[in-house]
C-alpha cells in the first residue's frame, strides 16, 4: 500500500467558500425560475401538431434558454471557486468577498433587467427571418399578425382597415405584398370607383 502524504482536501477560506457557494445558490435561482416556463396546453399542441396561435411559446423558449445559461455559467463560477479554495488553497480577503459577491448580485439583477429587451430582439430576428423564408397568411390569423405587429412596434389606427394594417406589419418584416391579395385589392378598388 503506497504511503499517504496527507489529505487530498485541507481547510478552505472561508471567504472563497462563501463566494463559491453564492454562485451555486443564483445559479440554482436562475435555474429554478427557467424549469416549467411552457404550459401544458402549448405541450400537448406541439404533440398533437396543432399550430399554435400566440408567440408565447417562443418567448417562454428564449427565456428558459437564457436563464438556464446563466444558471450554468453561476454552477462553473461556483464550482471553480470552491475548487480554488479547497483543493489550491487559494484565500482571498474580506474586501474581495464584498466587492465579488456585490458584483454577481449587481450582475444578476441587471440580467434580469435586461433580459426582456434581448428576447425581444431575439423574437424580432426569428420571426423576420422565418416569415422571410415561409410565406405566411397575415389576414387569416388575426391575433397573431397583431401580436407580431406589436412585437415590430406597428402602431394602428383607427381607420386602419385589416388589408392596411396588414401592410404596415409587412413592410415592418420587409415582407413583399402577397401578390394575389394586392390584385384582388386592386380589382376591389377598381369596382368602388
Amino acid at each position: 500500500m503506497p504511503p499517504q502524504e496527507g489529505p487530498l482536501v485541507h481547510a478552505a477560506d472561508p471567504n472563497l467558500a462563501v463566494l463559491g457557494f453564492l454562485a451555486i445558490f443564483l445559479g440554482a435561482a436562475f435555474f429554478l425560475s427557467s424549469v416549467g416556463r411552457d404550459r401544458p396546453r402549448q405541450r400537448i399542441g406541439q404533440m398533437l401538431g396543432t399550430k399554435s396561435v400566440s408567440l408565447a411559446p417562443l418567448r417562454a423558449a428564449l427565456q428558459t434558454k437564457a436563464r438556464s445559461q446563466a444558471a450554468a455559467a453561476f454552477w462553473m463560477i461556483g464550482a471553480a471557486t470552491l475548487i480554488a479554495a479547497f483543493f489550491f488553497h487559494l484565500e482571498v480577503g474580506r474586501a474581495f468577498l464584498y466587492w465579488a459577491a456585490g458584483g454577481m448580485t449587481v450582475f444578476s439583477l441587471g440580467f434580469v433587467a435586461m433580459l426582456e429587451g434581448y428576447v425581444s430582439g431575439a423574437m424580432r430576428r426569428y420571426v423576420a427571418a422565418h416569415l422571410r423564408q415561409h410565406p405566411f397568411d397575415f389576414e387569416d390569423h388575426i391575433a397573431l399578425a397583431r401580436e407580431i405587429g406589436d412585437l415590430f412596434k406597428v402602431r394602428s389606427n383607427p381607420e386602419d382597415t385589416l388589408e392596411s394594417y396588414v401592410a404596415k406589419v409587412r413592410a415592418a418584416l420587409g415582407l413583399p405584398q402577397p401578390v394575389q391579395r394586392t390584385q384582388a385589392a386592386r380589382s376591389r378598388a377598381r369596382v368602388l370607383d
